[in-house]
């Protein structure tokens, strides 16, 4: 009867262990394609919800109730900066779950500007340093006074590209950061997740590998043009240059749409990438007048190898 006794003991004392060792936690991100990384790293061990559902434009998105109560059970919400849904309700979200612990996931990510476009072709980055000799920098120095120096520390994380996930360097720094928090949410656990993360870093390289032997087929410079400036960090780590139809949101005037329509004929560029969640008349008949045609491109996909990879073959092929 004792031996009976222990051992109903011990079975409880271990059962308990294994319930808490596999117990799910609720994390909250606020697009797709995050939900899909922390997915991959925290496997059955979490449960992860998003706020803006795919599909939806970042800039006026508004939670419906349910939503709101989707949220009142999560523990731990990773929250990128710079995206104007979580801004404007991220705050609120707290306000209703105050046990909700916010982590960021961006350290050590470099910010671009959300310009009408962005160059990142490494021979121009080179040339262009070529030419910043010693006394432009002096001048540059002298001119630089502290008000100068104080509205560049204040600008606004929202000037900023928020489209961080686009490009594999940052992701690799993200993951590290989605398996940090994890860990500290359940520390019991980082066997597996440690193992998750090996395999979700592996995945990311082999996307980044894919990218460099698509665009390596052509040795032209290489360019793409948008209508909304969402590539910029893909541009950046491909060397490749984004032209965009809007600047900072916004449609462009005519002149620099001239400007830019320029630019993109003498690159051989005809066809335009848009977004499902943003829709423009001005698109289209921008690529008829370009001789080419829309090109889908969702920066919000879960599928986030293959829309990477897909962005790849359609700078590619507009130099075939």
């Amino acid at each position: 009867m004792q031996l009976f006794s222990a051992c109903i003991l011990i079975l409880s004392v271990f059962g308990s262990s294994i319930l808490q060792a596999s117990e799910k936690i609720t994390v909250a991100v606020t697009i797709p394609p995050i939900q899909t990384f922390v997915e991959a790293i925290g496997g059955e061990l979490t449960e992860v919800v998003h706020l803006v559902p795919a599909g939806q434009d970042l800039h006026t998105f508004a939670p419906k109730p349910s939503k709101m109560r989707e949220m009142l059970d999560v523990k731990l919400y990773l929250k990128l900066g710079g995206i104007t849904a979580e801004d404007i309700w991220l705050e609120r979200l707290v306000s209703l779950n105050p046990s909700m612990k916010v982590m960021s996931i961006t350290r050590g990510i470099e910010r671009i500007e959300m310009d009408a476009h962005h160059h990142h072709n490494e021979e121009e980055h080179h040339d262009e340093e070529e030419q910043h000799d010693e006394e432009e920098h002096h001048d540059e120095e002298e001119h630089h006074d502290e008000e100068e120096h104080h509205d560049e520390e204040e600008k606004p994380e929202a000037s900023y590209d928020p489209h961080i996930w686009l490009a594999p360097s940052n992701v690799k720094k993200m993951g590290a950061q989605i398996l940090e928090h994890l860990l500290e949410s359940m520390p019991e656990n980082e066997i597996v997740l440690n193992k998750n993360y090996e395999k979700f870093i592996s995945d990311v390289v082999e996307t980044d590998s894919d990218i460099q032997k698509i665009l390596s087929d052509s040795d032209q410079s290489k360019g793409f043009l948008v209508f909304h400036p969402a590539w910029g960090y893909f541009a950046k780590d491909y060397g490749l240059s984004q032209f965009s139809v809007e600047l900072e949101g916004k449609e462009p005037s005519p002149g620099e749409l001239m400007e830019q329509l320029k630019e993109a004929r003498t690159l051989g560029i005809r066809n335009i990438w848009i977004q499902p969640q943003r829709s423009s008349r001005m698109a289209n008949s921008l690529a008829e007048s370009l001789g080419g045609k829309l090109i889908v491109m969702d920066p919000l996909s879960t599928d986030w190898s293959n829309t990477l990879k897909k962005a790849a073959r359609e700078v590619a092929k507009s130099y075939e």
